[in-house]
């Protein structure tokens, strides 16, 4: 869900006006009007950002190196 946020962001940073953004993206117009409001909060680099972190966490905690519970509070405590 996370990178749908990015993915809208991108969109909205390239001038896509609001209702194109569901047909570029391929995104539910439901999805896209629930997260439209929350891109605002963040900046194109801190949704990259946060993005990267979630997936090395995700990688991480597929390949053992952490304990799930683990890596969320650090993911909690870094965001």
């Amino acid at each position: 869900q996370f990178r749908s946020l990015l993915v809208i962001k991108e969109l909205t940073e390239k001038g896509s006006p609001y209702g194109d953004i569901a047909k570029k993206s391929g995104l539910h117009p439901f999805v896209v009007k629930k997260n439209y409001d929350i891109c605002r909060q963040f900046s194109l680099s801190q949704l990259k950002k946060i993005y990267q972190k979630i997936f090395l966490i995700d990688s991480n905690i597929k390949t053992g190196r952490v304990d799930p519970e683990t890596a969320l509070d650090l993911l909690v405590s870094e965001i």
